[in-house]
């Protein structure tokens, strides 16, 4: 099942790390699209224009996704040695190039 590859994918990454928790929950689709859940039960979904519906869920607090095998999981966990950067935070970077 699709469902179960995922949940034991994106949850064993980090198995056997106490305290390490989920920055950022997001995947994308094969036409681009990011979805994120940001919260407890935020679930979002996208149908792509391959014809499949792509889904997350969980937020920070668990992660339950589709997979068809074809999209591009973004978790970012907390302990991870060079994190991605935020939208914010990408928005403080180039407001002090204005400067």
């Amino acid at each position: 099942m699709l469902l179960a590859y995922c949940n034991s994918t994106l949850m064993n990454r980090k198995s056997g790390r106490k305290g390490v928790k989920l920055r950022r929950n997001r995947l994308q689709t094969p036409d681009g699209k990011i979805l994120e859940s940001k919260h407890l039960h935020d679930y979002v979904e996208h149908r792509d224009a391959n014809g499949n519906l792509y889904f997350l869920d969980g937020g920070l607090d668990y992660a339950r996704c589709s997979a068809h095998g074809d999209e591009n999981y973004m978790q970012e966990w907390d302990d991870d040695p060079h994190p991605e950067k935020t939208e914010i935070q990408l928005w403080f970077d180039l407001m002090k190039e204005c400067d």
